[in-house]
């Protein structure tokens, strides 16, 4: 994909509104957000009257206040030893505190000028955070694939946090230009019933796009993954919830994009080389990957890891087209699922390759309406260059005879892959979508954005 950067300018708003105090009803907080000397920021400071709505110019100032005001909410009593069971919670639902941080398109750098925005970890078990980016200067509508939100990412440090619920949405996400080899989104074991993703694009993460792994709040705990563009990612996507008390009940991937993902490795033996992974394990009732379409990922759509097909993915109205380039792969269905069961394709791959037609034919995993087929898309796919590990010879000498007696590796020749993972430019306003008409059902949609 060649796109070119046409940027008008940045953009950031923040503000904060109060709807509603009485013990009756639930607190409501909205932030908005905008950079000095900009529409956005003038508008939110006219909405700003002190009680109901507050303006802030930096998004960290905003989680900052995010941090300010969920201390003073309702919550439930909580455990004195950590990691011990809720004790029983007699609040009203009602009076739990709902956050919304609404942040106008624009380009955003991280406290100091770089890295990521840091999410402060705190105990906040029946406080919703939402994050919210895409809005125009008015905060009445938000297309983030239009008015996208650009930063590097989202961090919660530390592993002792809680939040009622937790949203990501609308922002433009790429490491490129500070580190490459960091994720997109960190949660460090957040503890809460519902974590979304939902209408972002995550570009060039170095090692890892995001990984949702939360701890369960209730066994009704969910996590949604849906309308989110992944795009020239090494390890893009984990699906897992951690062990704990509860097990997560629904895991749903719906109508995302995964397009030109790399392995983590440029070599066809590596263990890591999926767009998607998938824990198939008692963690998780059901996961639900649904409408998503999987494109030019040349080390396969999806790795269960799992020791069979009996675990609980269903897999509903998917498109997959040309994913097994690392493999040698050509066929439009291809390597729609990779794992290391099953029996291998050769000594040298040590993979399963299950294309499409024999997910449907000899697996059991639960499917139905998924489709290979070109979604002619303008994307610069990467295509071979790859190196096999297996090609890598024993070089001749008494060096090696030495190494060999005492059980050390050997020394070999080297292998240079031409392919390798690199970070690449992106325009946010112009994005890959299908043009075949068969296809534009499948992966991103800008018509699903929610407006808060």
């Amino acid at each position: 994909m060649t796109l070119s950067r046409n940027w008008l300018g940045s953009l950031i708003v923040a503000a904060i509104t109060v709807s509603a105090t009485t013990a009756s009803a639930a607190k409501v907080f909205t932030i908005l957000v905008g950079e000095k000397g900009t529409p956005a920021l003038e508008n939110a400071e006219k909405l700003a009257n002190g009680e109901t709505v507050f303006a802030e110019n930096k998004i960290h100032k905003a989680l900052g206040k995010f941090e300010e005001i969920a201390k003073g909410c309702p919550i439930c009593p909580q455990p004195r030893v950590y990691n011990m069971p809720d004790p029983k919670c007699d609040l009203d639902p009602a009076t739990f505190c709902e956050v919304n941080i609404k942040v106008a398109g624009g380009e955003f750098a991280g406290k100091g000028g770089k890295g990521s925005f840091e999410i402060p970890g705190i105990i906040a078990t029946e406080v919703t955070l939402r994050l919210l980016g895409g809005y125009d200067d008015t905060f009445k509508t938000r297309n983030p694939f239009n008015t996208p939100t650009m930063i590097q990412g989202f961090v919660m440090d530390g592993k002792n946090h809680a939040l009622r619920e937790l949203t990501i949405s609308g922002f433009f996400m790429d490491t490129q230009g500070t580190n490459t080899h960091a994720g997109h989104v960190t949660l460090g074991y957040l503890k809460t019933n519902r974590l979304v993703f939902a209408d972002n694009t995550f570009v060039n993460g170095g090692l890892g796009g995001i990984a949702p792994l939360i701890r369960a709040k209730t066994p009704e705990a969910e996590v949604v993954v849906r309308n989110n563009f992944f795009i020239n990612n090494r390890v893009t996507m984990e699906a897992d919830c951690a062990g704990w008390q509860n097990t997560c009940k629904l895991y749903t991937i719906e109508g995302n994009s995964f397009l030109g993902n790399h392995p983590l490795n440029p070599d066809p033996t590596s263990g890591t080389t999926a767009a998607m992974f998938i824990k198939e394990n008692k963690r998780v009732g059901k996961v639900l990957v649904a409408g998503n379409l999987f494109v030019y990922n040349p080390g396969g759509a999806i790795n269960p890891h799992g020791p069979n097909d009996k675990g609980p993915i269903e897999l509903k109205d998917n498109l997959f087209f040309e994913n097994g380039d690392l493999f040698g792969e050509k066929a439009p269905g291809a390597a729609a699922i990779v794992v290391k069961w099953g029996g291998f394709k050769s000594d040298k791959i040590p993979w399963n390759l299950i294309s499409l037609d024999l997910i449907e034919d000899d697996y059991e995993w639960k499917n139905s309406g998924n489709v290979a087929l070109d979604p002619k898309i303008t994307f610069d796919a990467p295509k071979g260059g790859w190196a096999s590990s297996y090609d890598v010879k024993a070089t001749a000498g008494t060096e090696n005879k030495i190494r060999s007696l005492v059980g050390a590796n050997l020394k070999g020749t080297s292998l240079t892959p031409t392919n390798a993972w690199g970070p690449k430019k992106f325009d946010p306003t112009t994005l890959p979508f299908p043009q075949e008409p068969k296809a534009v059902k499948y992966g991103v949609d800008p018509k699903r954005v929610e407006q808060f």
